[in-house]
């Protein structure tokens, strides 16, 4: 699958067109998204049939709107609109409701897209593309294993990849992961026997998952950019991971989102 990169540019936006930044553009009668603890921060809009990409997996059109709490708990809302409204408005939150992300808010400027073909630039936003960051743990996580994402990071041609407190220790397999319980297990939610057991019931699995992990897509990749003031970390991007199937019925609100490090 190829990856679809585009440049962004600091100029004026017009309601309804794919940006990152600035204000979302919602229907006149659609909240600003909230929860009990505070207001999401916006990041992107993409007006698919702008877009015009040629994909069998994208949507040909409609409006699909991101935004991000707290990324350490994967919080986002999206809102998607299947055919594009003509009530779409500029869209503020309350002055008085507090921000629910990781750190303060800074409100940024809009960014328009531009389609690029320089394929290794990676100021680019990509589009449907190779993750940045790790896919293991979010494949780990929307199958249910959770638990196991910040103990393994699996590579399907190296058998099994150990994380340790982010240290990549080597490579082992299976087996030899259950014999190490001093260096790889980490207290948590599960006592080490359910612990062994899910590494167990996933390795007994292991075909099916070597063919569901090639379904992972990384949707959108929204990198740093200081010229509109959309920062993450350093130098760092903004992920949203789908599996294709969810991604084919427009289940927008099956994704992931993860910050991947500079």
């Amino acid at each position: 699958m190829e990856s679809i990169h585009f440049q962004i540019l600091n100029e004026e936006v017009q309601i309804g067109q794919s940006k990152i930044g600035g204000l979302p553009h919602l229907r006149r009668e659609e909240e600003y998204p909230t929860n009990e603890r505070g207001f999401f921060e916006f990041v992107a809009q993409l007006n698919f049939e702008e877009l015009n990409v040629e994909s069998e997996i994208i949507p040909k059109k409609g409006i699909l709107s991101l935004f991000i709490g707290a990324i350490s708990q994967n919080e986002y809302e999206c809102i998607f609109y299947p055919e594009p409204p003509d009530d779409l408005e500029k869209k503020e939150v309350s002055s008085n409701t507090p921000f629910l992300g990781d750190t303060d808010f800074t409100q940024t400027k809009s960014g328009k897209f531009e389609r690029s073909n320089e394929k290794n630039n990676y100021n680019d936003l990509f589009l449907i593309s190779e993750s940045w960051s790790y896919k293991d743990p979010v494949y780990l996580k929307i199958m249910g294993f959770g638990e196991l994402e910040t103990n393994i990071l699996f590579d399907y041609k190296n058998n099994y990849k150990v994380d340790f407190f982010g240290r990549n220790s080597g490579v082992c397999k299976v087996e030899d992961l259950i014999k190490s319980k001093e260096e790889c297990f980490q207290l948590g939610k599960l006592s080490w026997e359910e612990w062994k057991d899910k590494i167990i019931q996933f390795d007994r699995d292991k075909k099916y998952h070597e063919e569901k992990y090639q379904e992972l897509i990384c949707l959108l990749s929204i990198p740093t950019n200081y010229e509109i003031g959309m920062v993450w970390g350093d130098m760092g991007r903004v992920e949203f991971f789908i599996m294709k199937e969810d991604l084919i019925a427009k289940r927008f609100d099956k994704m992931i989102v993860k910050y991947a490090p500079d």
